[in-house]
Order: structure tokens, then C-alpha cells, then sequence
């Protein structure tokens, strides 16, 4: 993704706790490291997803217990795309970008709220 994200709203849905918002992070409220973070965060996001032109994770399993994350992203351009990417327990993987739940934690950490 070449365009910078200019916000990343997350929400877990679905499972016992029903819709839970986990990250609702502006660009306007970051300096530039954080910024470059965010945008890592969007690209890792969006591979995930499958929207990028990287390889996708295979799909998880399905289930009314089992939540999912409701992602949006609006990037400078005026783009935005939603979409859902499935739970998954931690991987434990070299490579976080393949961790919905390592991403997350990295965005709230980039969080005002989390300051």
C-alpha cells in the first residue's frame, strides 16, 4: 500500500463479548515514528485481509463463539476499506505481521488513551 492510512478504526465482533472497539487511532494524533508505525500496522492489516498483493492467511475456523475483527482504514487519498479478518490464537510466529492479536496490541500502544 503505497497511500499513508489516515485512521485504523478496529472493533471485535461476534463471540461472547459481542462488539468490543479495540483501536480508534488518527494520524493527525502522531509524530512521524508513530506514523511510520501505523502505516506498517495498515500493510500488515491488508496482507492479512488479502487485499494486498501479498499472500494471504489461510482461513480460520467458523463459528458463532468465535470473534472476528471489523477493520477500517481510510488512507490520505480518500480511500477507506472494511473488512473482517478472522480470530486466531497467537501464532507464536518470527513474524508478527502474521498475528492479528500482535498487531493490535502494537496499535494500542500507539493509542493517546494508552499514553
Amino acid at each position: 500500500m503505497s497511500d499513508q492510512c489516515t485512521k485504523i478504526r478496529i472493533t471485535q465482533v461476534g463471540g461472547l463479548a459481542g462488539s468490543v472497539p479495540r483501536v480508534d487511532l488518527a494520524r493527525s494524533n502522531l509524530d512521524n515514528v508513530q506514523s511510520q508505525s501505523m502505516d506498517e500496522a495498515c500493510r500488515q492489516l491488508l496482507t492479512l485481509a488479502g487485499t494486498d498483493t501479498k499472500a494471504a492467511s489461510p482461513p480460520a475456523q467458523v463459528g458463532a463463539d468465535i470473534p472476528s475483527f471489523l477493520v477500517e482504514i481510510a488512507t490520505n487519498t480518500g480511500e477507506t476499506r472494511t473488512f473482517k479478518i478472522p480470530y486466531r490464537r497467537h501464532q507464536g510466529s518470527a513474524l508478527e505481521s502474521t498475528d492479528i492479536n500482535e498487531i493490535i496490541k502494537q496499535l494500542e500502544r500507539l493509542s493517546p488513551s494508552s499514553r
